[in-house]
């Protein structure tokens, strides 16, 4: 797919495929690109859908890299490169990197001519991907009439010796026939962020490799045309020229191993021992992609805020590197492991259950209860595809309605008055109120303030005399959400009582009023700043006086949780 990447905690490589111009035979070149063809996968219209609605859920949660790969594979931006391999039955197949087609179900083949003429087979389904390598196998149509397959040559291969790399590369953001030419720089790499070393090592050449060309093949020409020695799948970051393939014998093991019809069933020897003793990765690594486009946006947000501290740093870190495919996984196997421990139960020796040929039932029976996990097929490999342990209705759960009424459950305030009286300098008010319904809350503050009295003698300056104020009262707001923004007009009727100032100070009642400008920034949280105007009435010893009346402009702000 447009730059496929490797990574394990660090991004060390990027699998692309680079090739070089080379000047070689028109006859050679049309053969080789009759077996050489673009890799694209191909999700259901659900996937695509899937994509989509997490992309803008991660954005919220600020895990902007995932979000990007997630809207890239909505879109179908992404290809890669495979070629042709025909069995002895005669059964056509394209050989590519996992991560190319990466969980999809198909992928669209397209072979180009010298002309650009094109030939496309739609929907292929993705027959086998290797557990351990990078490797997956297309399966080409029955009438494909696909005449050119590529040799193998598992023969040691050495140092120096001059090798070629082909594939579609993109140039405009579309895939573009390349060939090149460079060396083998080291005939035997084993790092485990390649591949196992108990599996394979991998080539170390020269032989240029760019974005979009991941999974076409490594070759050497020999008199009879070109042969096969791997498959080209990363490129180190920082180095040059420094690029690694899987060799063929890897590959050749790989299909046999795949195209064996076996009777041998793994599920039971995998469930006996997957949850007994159970690790978060393991588990990942068997749940199913079907399971995981079936998660919704709140019950990711749900997973994310109950992750278990021992699974955490591996989520996030999945998020942060482009990885959520691999980090939904990580959420539904830690709640799992979750549920397991919450349940106390041990999970071994299931029953097992065929249903057909691609779902089968490993049933435990524990602490009285039976838990069903289910097994379907996916790239004919078996993963889970629900488990009763953890109900679909934690997956799955709705998105609540937006709501054209904001509500929050606490509004904390700080406030700077400045008073319409003379002798009243500015004022200083915070404030505390609590929703009691919809739209009413409660209102309860304290203020300080500085009253000027008057000075007797001209050569003196008036006496400034503090003075502070308690209140509570009643309010009503009506918060409007305009995207991102909200905005609260609202009402306040207080009653109150002033210590302190000039001699006619003591109980208030009155009314404020205000609209306050915010920005969320928060799931309930929203940052604000308004004016507001509010009206006292006085109430000296005996009847309210209403001419008796003091009102003062402010500025607040504040932030509602």
């Amino acid at each position: 797919m447009g730059i496929f990447k490797i990574i394990d905690m660090k991004k060390v490589f990027i699998g692309t495929l680079l090739v070089l111009f080379c000047g070689l035979s028109l006859f050679a070149q049309d053969n080789l690109r009759n077996s050489v063809a673009v890799v694209r996968p191909s999700y259901t219209d659900e996937q695509i859908a899937f994509f989509g609605k997490m992309s803008s859920a991660l954005i919220k949660n600020g895990y902007i890299i995932s979000s990007r790969v997630l809207k890239a594979m909505e879109l179908g931006k992404g290809f890669g490169s495979g070629f042709v391999h025909i069995t002895p039955s005669g059964e056509a197949y394209i050989l590519t990197n996992k991560h190319v087609v990466r969980d999809a179900p198909a992928a669209n083949i397209t072979f180009f001519t010298e002309n650009n003429d094109s030939l496309v087979f739609q929907n292929c389904p993705v027959v086998a991907v290797s557990p351990k390598l990078d490797i997956a196998l297309v399966a080409l149509p029955s009438d494909a009439k696909i005449e050119k397959s590529l040799t193998f040559y598992t023969q040691p291969i050495s140092d120096g010796q001059d090798v070629w790399s082909a594939g579609y590369p993109g140039l405009g953001n579309k895939p573009v026939w390349q060939l090149g030419k460079g060396i083998i720089s080291n005939q035997s790499v084993r790092d485990e962020l390649l591949a196992d070393p108990s599996v394979t090592f991998v080539f170390q050449h020269t032989a240029q490799i760019d974005p979009g060309s991941s999974g076409g093949p490594l070759l050497i020409k020999k008199e009879t045309g070109y042969e096969v020695i791997g498959i080209n799948t990363w490129k180190a970051r920082g180095r040059e020229n420094a690029g690694f393939s899987i060799p063929a014998k890897a590959i050749v093991q790989f299909i046999e191993e795949s195209l064996v019809r076996e009777n041998r069933n793994p599920v039971k020897e995998i469930a006996e021992t997957l949850f007994k003793e159970p690790d978060v990765k393991l588990i990942a690594q068997h749940i199913s992609f079907d399971w995981v486009t079936q998660m919704t946006a709140p019950s990711v947000d749900a997973m994310i805020a109950k992750m278990s501290a021992g699974s955490k740093e591996l989520i996030i870190d999945a998020f942060q590197e482009g990885e959520p495919i691999k980090a939904f996984r990580l959420l539904i196997a830690d709640a799992i492991i979750a549920k397991i421990k919450k349940e106390k139960v041990v999970l071994e020796q299931p029953e097992i259950r065929i249903i057909n040929d691609s779902e089968i039932q490993a049933i435990f029976t524990a602490n009285g209860k039976e838990y069903i996990c289910l097994w379907i097929k996916e790239q004919n490999t078996w993963k889970i595809g629900s488990f009763s342990l953890l109900p679909m209705a934690d997956i799955m759960k709705k998105e609540k309605p937006e709501r054209k009424v904001a509500e929050f459950r606490t509004n904390l305030s700080l406030q700077v008055d400045f008073p319409q009286v003379d002798g009243y300098d500015q004022f200083y008010f915070f404030a505390w109120e609590q929703r009691l319904a919809k739209y009413l809350y409660t209102h309860l503050g304290a203020g300080y303030g500085v009253f000027l009295e008057p000075s007797y003698y001209d050569d003196e300056e008036d006496e400034r005399v503090p003075y502070i104020n308690l209140e509570f009262g009643l309010g009503t707001h009506v918060p409007i959400r305009v995207s991102s923004m909200r905005f609260i007009p609202y009402l306040t009727g207080v009653t109150g009582m002033e210590v302190g100032g000039e001699l006619d100070q003591g109980l208030y009642v009155g009314f404020k009023g205000g609209i306050n400008v915010g920005f969320k920034v928060g799931k309930r949280t929203v940052l604000y700043a308004g004016p507001e105007f509010n009206l006292k009435f006085l109430v000296p010893p005996g009847d309210l006086d209403l001419s008796n009346q003091r009102s003062a402009f402010g500025l607040k702000v504040g932030i509602y949780l």
